[in-house]
């Protein structure tokens, strides 16, 4: 029997996704979400499909051609937001009239998750096609696009995924059965877990503790390069400011994940994590794995742990005791490394912790280890 519905969890493998933190991966608890729900189904006896079942890379051309050959009639594309706002968001074709969007919105809202819009979008200079390529390319398929909240919220976005995802993703299992007429009833106790769930998979890494990814190459021949914030569509007019290629004769990114086709995430040391265009046709390139690059280094974005005791860090770029802060011990650091600043004739790492503060300690790797 041909599925009725079937289930995307976005991003994954080489794509984190952008709705990511120090807390979850987005691609990973994308995938959490639709495991819980596809076993909802299951149970529910809703003949289900889904796209993915681990940490799988899939193209945009593969992921839309499983909806579209799978004959179901509904999907769930499951995501995270970034961005910095709060709530839920829920995207649906110019082509439908919302009605299941809406129950979403609705059952979520009932959930604890505050509604923060649901809304299409189509390209730009044509109007008669959807923007995202997850509805514009599944055909007759009727795909709901499903923000769950925001990585970077700065209310209680990420508490709510941390603690209630299972909740959230039970929500949209109840407005599906509203909207179909399936019956719904409760989940077995074997899928409501813990009273407070945290179940969110850890980041996941290579086996040498490098993330897994590509390096994105803009050629020496560029003299600058559009950047966008996270949130906001690619294209003129949006940009957070520009690349110089041509000024250090060509530069090098780690690509951390991708909005949509050809547009990527990356860490400047000037922007931050922004947006950037890169079709091969602007001569762009995508390189395998993450290369080393005098411009973007591959410890940008990475984790950065002591291994020593009472290891001294500070305020600014700065040995001086007036400007320390504390000392870490062993083991202990801080999850996102910015840049590598000389101070003196030595290094220190500009670091992050968790609540976005900024800190400074020895780059000397005699002291520490980047991960």
């Amino acid at each position: 029997m041909a599925p009725i519905l079937i289930i995307d969890p976005g991003h994954g493998g080489n794509d984190p996704g952008g709705g990511s933190n120090q807390y979850w991966k987005e691609k990973d608890l994308n995938l959490q979400i639709s495991l819980y729900q596809f076993q909802r189904y299951q149970e529910l006896g809703i003949p289900v499909a889904i796209t993915r079942t681990k940490d799988q890379t899939l193209t945009p051309e593969e992921r839309t051609r499983l909806v579209l050959e799978s004959g179901a009639d509904y999907c769930h594309s499951n995501h995270i937001n970034a961005g910095g706002g709060d709530g839920a968001e829920i995207i649906h074709s110019i082509y439908n009239d919302g009605n299941m969007a809406e129950l979403i919105g609705e059952e979520l809202q009932k959930s604890g998750q505050n509604l923060r819009e649901i809304y299409t979008r189509t390209l730009p200079g044509d109007t008669n096609q959807d923007y995202y390529f997850m509805i514009r390319n599944t055909g007759k398929v009727e795909t709901n696009i499903i923000e769950y909240g925001f990585a970077d919220s700065k209310n209680d976005d990420i508490q709510q995924l941390r603690q209630n995802w299972r909740a959230l993703a039970e929500a949209v299992v109840k407005a599906f059965c509203r909207f179909t007429g399936y019956q719904y009833s409760f989940p077995s106790e074997s899928l409501k877990g813990e009273s407070e769930p945290v179940n969110v998979f850890p980041a996941k890494q290579s086996s040498n503790g490098a993330p897994l990814g590509q390096t994105l190459i803009l050629p020496a021949e560029a003299d600058s390069w559009r950047v966008y914030p996270l949130g906001v569509s690619p294209v003129k007019g949006n940009e957070k400011g520009l690349l110089k290629p041509a000024k250090f004769g060509g530069l090098e990114y780690r690509i951390e994940g991708t909005t949509q086709p050809e547009v990527y995430i990356i860490e400047t040391a000037d922007y931050g994590k922004v947006q950037i265009y890169a079709d091969p046709s602007t001569g762009a390139k995508v390189a395998q794995g993450n290369k080393n690059s005098k411009n973007q280094q591959t410890f940008a974005g990475h984790r950065l742990e002591s291994k020593v005791d009472n290891l001294r860090y500070y305020n600014r770029p700065s040995w001086s005791d007036a400007h320390m802060v504390n000392t870490i011990d062993k083991g202990i650091g801080f999850p996102e490394i910015v840049d590598k600043v000389k101070v003196g004739k030595s290094y220190q790492y500009k670091v992050k912790n968790s609540k976005g503060s900024v800190y400074y300690l020895t780059a000397n790797p005699s002291y520490v280890r980047v991960l």
